[in-house]
C-alpha cells in the first residue's frame, strides 16, 4: 500500500493538467484542501478557520480538522457532506478525475500545478485571490523566495558534489529534471546525477546509479510514512557498497519535521540539502 501511494504520487508530481486553468471569482469561506503544502499555506495567511476538510497527510496546525482521504484517492462523500464552497487540489493526470467528479457534483475546484518552485510561488498567489487574502499570500511567497536566496548564496562558488535524492526503492526512483527536489538540489549546491532525466522522477537500476557514482544520498523515501527508522533505511544501501556515498557514509534519511514539498516550509528542506552537500558552509 506504501509503495503503490508514492508511486501514484510521483505520477502526480510529473504530468500536466488536463485543462486550461480556470480561476473562479469567490472568496472561499468553507474549504476542502487535498494537497498538504496547500493546507499549509491557508493556515499560514490565515485561514483556518475556513477548514473544513483537508486530507490524510495533514501538515501541523491541521490535527484538528476533518480527513478527507488522500491526495489521489479522497472521499468524495466525506467531501460533498462537508459542504465547501472551494475545493483546492494538485493539478495532474492522476486527480483529474476527481476535479471533474467534483466539478460535475456542482462544487467549484480549483486543482492548481505545483511540481517546480515557480508553480508552487505562483499557488500561493492564487490561493491568496480566492480567499480574500492576497497581501497575506504575497508576503507568504516573499519571505520563502528570500529563504531560497539566502540559502542559495551560502553555498555560492563551492565545488558541486554529484548527489541523488531517492524517493523511492523498489524500483529505484530519484528526483529528475523538472522536479521542485531537482530545483532544490540546484540551489543547494549539488549537481543532480539524475539532472538529463526526461521525466521528473526517473527509474534507475543499480547499475546505473553505480556508475554515475552520487557522493551524497538524501533518502526521502520514508517520509510519507515514516516507518523505518533511519538505521534501515541506510541499510537499504548496502547492495551498492561501491558508491561513493556509500563508501563515505553520506547518505542521509530526511529528517523528522522536514517536509516533502514545496510549501511554506521549503527552506528548510533546502537548508537540510545544503548543509549535507557543503556542511563547511555551515
Amino acid at each position: 500500500m506504501k509503495r503503490m501511494l508514492l508511486v501514484l504520487l510521483i505520477a502526480a508530481w510529473g504530468c500536466p493538467g488536463p485543462k486550461p486553468l480556470e480561476i473562479p471569482r469567490t472568496k472561499a469561506r468553507r474549504i476542502v484542501s487535498l494537497l498538504p503544502s496547500f493546507t499549509e499555506i491557508l493556515i499560514t495567511i490565515g485561514c483556518k478557520e475556513r477548514l473544513v476538510g483537508v486530507t490524510s497527510f495533514a501538515p501541523p496546525g491541521a490535527s484538528d480538522i476533518r480527513r478527507v482521504g488522500g491526495l489521489v484517492d479522497p472521499n468524495l462523500e466525506a467531501i460533498f457532506s462537508s459542504e465547501p464552497d472551494l475545493v483546492l487540489g494538485m493539478r495532474s493526470h492522476s486527480t483529474a478525475h476527481i476535479e471533474k467528479k467534483l466539478g460535475d457534483g456542482g462544487l467549484i475546484a480549483l486543482f492548481l500545478r505545483n511540481e517546480t518552485l515557480d508553480e508552487a510561488m505562483a499557488a500561493i498567489v492564487v490561493i491568496g485571490q480566492v480567499t480574500g487574502q492576497g497581501k497575506e499570500a504575497s508576503a507568504l511567497r516573499r519571505k520563502i523566495e528570500r529563504e531560497l536566496a539566502e540559502l542559495e548564496a551560502k553555498v555560492q562558488g563551492a565545488p558541486r558534489p554529484r548527489v541523488a535524492v531517492a524517493v523511492n526503492h523498489d524500483p529505484l526512483i530519484l528526483a529528475g529534471q523538472g522536479s521542485f527536489l531537482h530545483e532544490l538540489m540546484e540551489l543547494a549546491g549539488g549537481a543532480n546525477i539524475a539532472s538529463d532525466s526526461k521525466t521528473p522522477h526517473p527509474q534507475f537500476s543499480a547499475e546505473s546509479l553505480i556508475a554515475r557514482a552520487p557522493e551524497v544520498i538524501i533518502d526521502v523515501s520514508e517520509a510519507f510514512s515514516r516507518g523505518a527508522s533511519d538505521r534501515m533505511v541506510i541499510l537499504k544501501w548496502d547492495k551498492l557498497p561501491s558508491t561513493p556515498a556509500r563508501k563515505n557514509r553520506k547518505i542521509y534519511p530526511l529528517e523528522r519535521g522536514i517536509p516533502i514539498d514545496p510549501g511554506p516550509r521549503v527552506a528548510l528542506l533546502l537548508r537540510f540539502m545544503a548543509r549535507k552537500f557543503h556542511p563547511d558552509r555551515f
